[in-house]
Formats: structure tokens, C-alpha cells, sequence
């Protein structure tokens, strides 16, 4: 895995789930890692919670981002000028290049760098 990484909680708006994955899959996932220096991305879905009996978290979808080491503020910057254009072009009433979907609920991206080395079993 690499040394940055964004990673991304999320949740569709109740009944428009299908709507909301086949828009995360096909237009954000893929717009995202085409940004540089972006190289990977993965979804992943809510399963279980560890212990069982621990509260269920508020988002059903997880989306993790790798990131080179030494290259996580050009990240930032790649994702500030994405925000960006979408802003810029809902202003002037275009479509945006990677456009919000309607079946978003909401969602929260944070920003890790590692502090250790991988350990593999």
C-alpha cells in the first residue's frame, strides 16, 4: 500500500442505493484515481461491526485512495481544483466534469499518512 492515503466514508440516500453505487463506481471512483498523482482506488461496503455488539456506524461505504509518499499536497490540490471546477461550473449553469449525484446522502473524506511500516502476515 502506499504511504498516503485519502479515505472516504459514505452513504447513499435511502432507496437510491443502485443509483448511488453505479455513479460512485463508473464516474467518481475513475475521475478520482485519473487525477495525478492519484494511482489506485477501492470500494468497499459495510459488513459487520467488531464486537457484534458495538453501534453500527452512520456510512455503509468505505473508498480508500493511495497516494505516493511525498505527493499527498499535490493530492489535496488535485481534489481542491475538482471541487473547483464543479463549483465554477454550477455557477455558470455547465455541467460539471465530475457532476454531485442526486442519490449522494452524504459522505467525509480524511487524509492519512503512514507513521510505520507495512507488516505483512
Amino acid at each position: 500500500m502506499s504511504e498516503n492515503l485519502l479515505v472516504v466514508l459514505s452513504d447513499a440516500v435511502p432507496g437510491r442505493e443502485d443509483e448511488f453505487n453505479e455513479w460512485y463506481d463508473t464516474l467518481l471512483l475513475r475521475k478520482t484515481v485519473q487525477l495525478d498523482p492519484f494511482f489506485s482506488g477501492q470500494r468497499f461496503e459495510l459488513e459487520g461491526v467488531n464486537p457484534p455488539t458495538a453501534e453500527w456506524p452512520k456510512f455503509r461505504y468505505l473508498a480508500i485512495y493511495e497516494i505516493p509518499e511525498g505527493r499527498l499536497d499535490e493530492a489535496k490540490a488535485a481534489m481542491a481544483r475538482q471541487y473547483e471546477e464543479r463549483r465554477e461550473a454550477l455557477d455558470a449553469g455547465r455541467t460539471p466534469e465530475v457532476p454531485l449525484s442526486p442519490a449522494l446522502g452524504s459522505g467525509v473524506g480524511y487524509w492519512f499518512t503512514s507513521i510505520g511500516p507495512k507488516i505483512e502476515g
